[in-house]
């Protein structure tokens, strides 16, 4: 009976810490459209999850191009078929950041760089039902308000690999990361 009561006290316990820590909800734009949840696990580090749709590269199928050269007409018909693949690509990302510093540019409000690893999961729903797996590294700026609104701005790079159709290629899409992405998030 001893041991229950325990278990339920430290069960209790860790809900009531891991609800005392600050959170934040929001979304992020840039290469994708993403909802984006930051739980803070100490002052100096948190954890953020990203759900986002990728809408990938913008290349029809339907379009024939062919110039005779063979390099051309194969670097082509490569990037045509990584831009189908990826085209409507839900991506799943958990990423451990730590903040290294936290500037002080303003009276009011507070500003903090953070960089962590992670990685991400994602699924197609385009012709090809590709399958994506690899690691993220996110390196940013934010700046949370006074009132509960914190503003950011990152990179979340991605290097991995695409899994579709028996074939397994590396995930291009993923380096479109390096493209910065805008957050607004509602902390509470």
């Amino acid at each position: 009976m001893k041991r229950l009561i325990l278990f339920i006290i430290f069960v209790f316990g860790g809900l009531l810490m891991t609800y005392a820590q600050p959170r934040s909800i929001g979304g992020s734009f840039g290469w994708s459209e993403t909802i984006t949840y930051q739980h803070s696990l100490s002052s100096n580090n948190f954890v953020e999850f990203n759900l986002g749709y990728h809408c990938g590269l913008t290349i029809s199928d339907q379009y024939s191009f062919q110039t005779g050269n063979s390099y051309v007409d194969g670097y082509y018909e490569a990037i045509t078929d990584v831009a189908l693949r990826s085209a409507g690509t839900l991506r799943l990302s958990a990423v451990y950041n730590m903040i290294f510093m936290s500037p002080q540019w303003t009276n009011r409000g507070e500003w903090n760089l953070y960089a962590g690893p992670g990685a991400t999961l994602g699924t197609g729903f385009n012709r090809y039902k590709a399958f994506s797996v690899g690691i993220t590294g996110q390196v940013g700026l934010e700046y949370s308000f006074w009132f509960p609104l914190q503003l950011s701005v990152d990179l979340r790079p991605t290097f991995g690999m695409m899994v579709s159709e028996n074939r397994i290629k590396y995930d291009v899409e993923g380096l479109m990361g390096f493209i910065p992405t805008i957050s607004a998030k509602f902390k509470f």
